[in-house]
């Protein structure tokens, strides 16, 4: 199988890709920087904040000596600054909708548009719990991927009505261990109210290793799946 993914260079999308390429699938990472060197392994450089790069990319090259299924992994996001919505600015709000939804919106469309359709297996969006349960001063984020949900269910409709068998969802992975949970406990506790739990958390060992994301997300892909909307459970 071959699996294009975004934000490969840390965390869940990091974790995913090593997992991939142990399982001998063919990846295709897409993200800002690269760490990993691998015979099955393709690094497009592209920062998601960049709306130049974002039109010029173009995977499709990068598949023609391969007939695998393509699954696409929209997992790239950010949280931004944590603060009330009054003290957030326009460039705030632009940035991390450009990351969490245009341009996954954008990605899926390219995947649409690039692989042929006998090939698309699914397509993932990691979404989170965030998407529907508001928490004060992630007014951004828990929006986005709110939006993000609602994305997947409406193209699920598309492929309904087209007849076409390309899956569809949105995983929320819970509190996963990565570089966005360093900076959710480095916020201001002064506007953000659940900052001690966020911190209990991780002291508590409660958050999730994106190792073991990566391996329920490629398990659970292997099984036939109804839902739209998951929230994974361990």
């Amino acid at each position: 199988m071959l699996f294009i993914i975004t934000g490969t260079s840390s965390g869940i999308g990091l974790a995913l890709a090593e997992a991939c390429l142990e399982k001998g699938h063919e990846v295709i990472g897409i993200a800002r920087r690269n760490h990993l060197n691998h015979a099955n392994f393709t690094f497009i450089a592209c920062d998601l904040t960049d709306t130049i790069q974002l039109e010029k990319l173009d995977f499709s090259t990068f598949m023609k000596n391969s007939n695998a299924e393509a699954v696409l992994v929209n997992n790239a996001g950010v949280i931004g600054k944590i603060d009330y919505t009054e003290n957030l600015s326009f460039a705030h709000f632009h940035k991390l909708n450009l990351v969490n939804i245009t341009a996954l919106q954008w990605l899926t469309s390219l995947f649409l548009k690039q692989v042929p359709m006998a090939r698309q297996h699914s397509i993932v969006h990691i979404s989170s719990g965030a998407a529907q349960r508001p928490i004060p001063a992630w007014s951004a984020y828990c929006s986005s991927k709110a939006a993000v949900d609602m994305f997947a269910l409406t193209l699920k409709e598309e492929f309904k009505e087209k007849g076409q068998t390309t899956k569809v969802y949105a995983i929320a992975p819970g509190v996963v261990d990565t570089v966005m949970q360093e900076d959710i406990r480095a916020a201001d506790k002064t506007n953000f109210s659940s900052s001690d739990k966020f911190k209990e958390m991780k002291r508590s060992g409660d958050l999730i290793p994106p190792k073991k994301v990566a391996l329920k997300l490629l398990q659970w892909l292997e099984m036939p799946q109804q839902d739209v909307i998951t929230r994974f459970t361990y």
